[in-house]
């Protein structure tokens, strides 16, 4: 029999209208002692579970994460001095045709009870506010450009084309021109040209013939309405980010989105999102970055079986930071001098552009968790400076790992091996050809190129000891290949 991890767990199998709870007392090795009530999910049914609860000193709640029915019984548990804990559905799934309200609840508690199933990260009650704020953004942007998109194929039913000649349809030029002609139903293309500002003045004779279209009475009203409609989603827009801000200034949250906003590619808008999905105890929450990227989503899955690896895709995992990472992604890598162009590039050629990107925020991830970790912003140099204070032989510096110092510049390079030699043993620092200084030149390795897909040498499986000895020739495998020429005959 498994042991207890806590002595008395309780589960709760939550739902719109009502909730199951057991409550399990361990008494090892004998059966655990059994206490199972339902309650309402009103708050009176809430107030009565959470003094249920007490009166047993059980101190420890789990539960499934059932849509979004746990949030409100988890705040109530969470402000009376429990520990909730909310679990993956997938982990508590019940068998088929053995399911039933008290069952799922005591399998909750007991799951919990020994450990066999981890509680998911639920950031603390500041972070959930402001993910509310974030989140709310993002879907007033998707239905922002909705409502853009229903507008344009309006206008190009209609045959309006401002678009072919004027690259933003909602600019200055363009809103004025839609709410003329949304409220005059014989518009003069001539005078719907002479609307233009700016550069769009030198086309005036170009958007005479593109604004000579004709709309009818139900695209007039449906024009009408959305143009209402956009402007009542962007003025929710501008509330919502006034409040994001000021709620940021109110909990004192602005020295988190500092490393953030060091990165290139992260502006205001996403640091405050990214901030929002991984809350401000990431180093407590996860003790290592590849744990923190698998959160993430951005690392592949396992799919293994019998010593075999096969391919597998990235997991599903939180939609809004991994859409917004692979976004920022996009931005750094079109940024001027970016330090992940380089690694782009690298993982394209193998691997595609697709993969690339998602390699980009899965490096962006670990970046980030590098900077909270060390308290710092995003320099190459000073990242090597923090990760060299300790003293040579300490664990902490495997961060400094041949992948990153890979997407640094050359010069960058070699200052990044250097200290890495720095933290070699004695003997190896000894042994290292190389002198200590910051202009030297290190040789890279040869990639070979064969006919397999396999990589044959990389920078993060070559040994630094062996950085400027070049790669051993490659034998081609396989007979030679036939000269086609050769097979024809010369008897004729």
């Amino acid at each position: 029999m498994i042991p207890a991890t806590y002595p008395i767990m309780a589960g709760l199998d939550v739902h719109r209208a009502s909730i199951s709870a057991t409550v399990l007392i361990a008494r090892d090795p004998e059966e655990p002692i059994v206490h199972s009530k339902d309650f309402s999910a009103l708050q009176p049914g809430l107030l009565e579970l959470r003094d249920w609860l007490l009166s047993l000193n059980c101190g420890t709640v789990a539960m499934e994460s059932s849509c979004i029915y746990w949030k409100a019984p988890f705040k109530v548990l969470e402000d009376a001095g429990c520990t909730p804990f909310v679990l993956n559905p997938y982990d508590v799934k019940a068998k088929r045709g053995k399911k039933s309200d008290h069952s799922d609840a005591f399998r909750i508690a007991h799951l919990s009870m020994h450990g066999i199933v981890l509680p998911s990260f639920v950031p603390s009650p500041p972070i959930r506010e402001l993910r509310l704020l974030t989140r709310g953004r993002t879907v007033l942007l998707n239905s922002l450009r909705k409502i853009k998109n229903q507008i344009s194929l309006t206008l190009d039913e209609a045959n309006f084309k401002f678009s072919v000649i004027a690259t933003d349809l909602f600019g200055a030029t363009g809103r004025e021109i839609m709410n003329i002609i949304a409220a005059d139903p014989n518009p003069n293309p001539r005078v719907l040209a002479n609307q233009a500002k700016g550069v769009l003045r030198n086309k005036i004779d170009e958007l005479v013939p593109a604004l000579s279209g004709q709309l009818t009475a139900v695209q007039r009203f449906l024009l009408k309405n959305r143009l209402k409609e956009l402007k009542q989603i962007e003025d929710h827009l501008q509330s919502i980010e006034i409040e994001i801000e000021s709620f940021i200034a109110k909990n004192q949250l602005e020295s988190f989105l500092a490393p953030l906003l060091s990165i290139p590619g992260i502006k205001r808008v996403a640091a405050t999102t990214i901030l929002a999905e991984i809350g401000t105890s990431v180093i407590e929450t996860f003790p290592s970055p590849q744990q923190f990227a698998s959160w993430a989503g951005l690392c592949p899955g396992m799919n293994e079986s019998a010593g075999k690896r096969r391919k597998s895709s990235i997991c599903k995992a939180n939609r809004y930071l991994k859409s917004m990472l692979v976004q920022v992604a996009w931005c750094a890598l079109r940024a001027k001098n970016s330090p992940f162009r380089p690694f782009f590039q690298s993982v394209k050629a193998r691997r595609g552009a697709n993969r690339a990107l998602i390699a980009v925020a899965h490096k962006m991830l670990r970046i980030i968790y590098a900077l909270y970790k060390y308290n710092t912003v995003f320099s190459p140099a000073a990242l090597i400076k923090t990760e060299t204070s300790a003293s040579p032989g300490d664990q902490q510096h495997t961060d400094l790992s041949p992948d990153f110092i890979k997407s640094l510049t050359q010069n960058e390079q070699d200052l990044a091996l250097q200290e890495v030699v720095a933290l070699s043993t004695h003997d190896a620092l000894t042994s290292y050809p190389l002198a200590p200084s910051v202009n030297m030149e290190v040789k890279k390795p040869k990639v070979v190129r064969t006919t397999s897909r396999k990589k044959t040498s990389e920078l993060s499986s070559v040994p630094i000891n062996s950085l400027q000895s070049d790669a051993a020739p490659v034998k081609k495998r396989g007979k030679p290949r036939k000269n086609p020429m050769n097979l024809i005959s010369t008897d004729t």
